[in-house]
């Protein structure tokens, strides 16, 4: 890469979500950061997002109102698991995420 080159910066959201999911995603970003650090050709910043079926129980939602909007502004989205033990309802997410992505331009 020669020092010319500008290094494009990639924004990722970050939902850990239930279950393993929190872990899963945490080692994805261990391991997205070292891939942009010896590949030197972009940058990746994190920003995450704490939803989850606590949220669910403590608010009803899964994703708080204006959720949505706050993801467009991401590159992509880095998602764990969805669902928990009394909590059937957060699986209604679960169904919506692939209409979630499908609407990402």
């Amino acid at each position: 890469m020669s020092s010319s080159a500008e290094i494009r910066t990639h924004s990722i959201a970050t939902i850990g979500a239930d279950g393993i999911g929190p872990e899963v995603v945490n080692a994805g970003v261990q391991v997205l950061k070292k891939l942009a650090q010896l590949d030197g050709t972009f940058s990746l910043q994190f920003e995450d997002y704490n939803w989850s079926s606590e949220t669910y129980k403590a608010t009803g939602q899964y994703i708080p109102d204006g959720g949505l909007e706050e993801l467009k502004k991401h590159d992509a989205i880095l998602f764990g698991a969805v669902g928990a033990p009394g909590t059937y309802e957060t699986l209604k997410f679960a169904s919506n995420s692939a209409d979630l992505l499908g609407r990402r331009t």
